[in-house]
């Protein structure tokens, strides 16, 4: 067997449980959007919360319970670090995450000053943004947390390369 169809035995028997992670780490993420959506009208409508410490609140929140759910559910199997080294890396990448969200709504202002017939509109602003600019900044979260944060433990007979 070649090196190549050994690494692509290798990857498809690793597919389950990837799919099985980027399910859990999808409904995670969904419930804390809603969290996150929910505690920021509530906060900015109900209690007469400014925007930014409204939005603020709710996101530190979310992504605390987001990081309960990936910890204690997604990523159930690996092993453990220090609970505040695991913390305070999950929101370092969750930051970077969100630069690259940001990244993509700074891009698209660019754009639309150049091209506003075609992209000053909601639907333009809603894909690019809230499709391609979440996207871009959860696969990076997906990829960032499952590599760096809930580290696989390799088993001690495992080589190392």
């Amino acid at each position: 067997m070649t090196s190549r169809t050994t690494a692509w035995a290798r990857w498809r028997e690793r597919l389950p449980d990837l799919g099985r992670e980027a399910a859990r780490f999808a409904a995670v993420g969904s419930v804390a959007y809603l969290v996150d959506t929910g505690l920021f009208n509530l906060a900015h409508y109900a209690w007469h919360v400014h925007t930014v410490p409204a939005k603020l609140l709710s996101t530190v929140f979310a992504a605390s319970l987001a990081f309960v759910g990936n910890r204690f559910w997604t990523w159930r199997d690996r092993e453990r670090a220090a609970l505040h080294r695991e913390y305070l890396t999950y929101f370092a990448f969750n930051t970077v995450g969100l630069g690259l969200t940001l990244g993509v709504a700074v891009g698209y202002q660019v754009a639309v000053a150049r091209w506003p017939e075609v992209l000053d509109n909601p639907l333009a602003l809603n894909l690019v943004v809230n499709v391609l600019g979440v996207g871009l900044g959860t696969l990076f979260r997906f990829h960032a947390y499952r590599t760096w944060v809930f580290r696989r433990v390799r088993p001690e007979s495992a080589p190392t390369r």
